[in-house]
């Protein structure tokens, strides 16, 4: 048994496997049934097609790479800003330091 992982955007999916069943069947009558069973599904020469729903649309990874950037953009000036704070606190509390000796 396994899982396989994937997405239309990737390559290669991800197959991990979780294990092994091994399934046995002692009885002799189920044993021909399943034989007969096997070869009616053997004997048909049907070609068998599945509808796949339509592949998403996606935009152009130039495209999701800027958003990405303009998105993010807000969140760096603002730890830029704080650490703008810090480095002043630090330097307005040194200042003080000397005052007091």
């Amino acid at each position: 048994m396994g899982v396989l992982i994937g997405d239309p955007a990737l390559a290669k999916p991800v197959n991990w496997a979780c294990g092994t069943v091994y399934v046995t069947v002692n009885d002799p009558q189920f044993k021909q049934i399943a034989a007969e069973k096997l070869q009616q599904q053997a004997d048909t020469s049907k070609e068998i097609s599945y509808p796949f729903r339509p592949q998403e649309k996606r935009p152009n990874a130039l495209i999701a790479l800027i958003f990405a950037v303009l998105t993010a953009l807000p969140f760096v000036g603002f730890l830029q800003f704080v650490s703008v704070l810090a480095c002043l606190q630090r330097l307005v509390s040194c200042q003080h330091s000397e005052v007091d000796w």
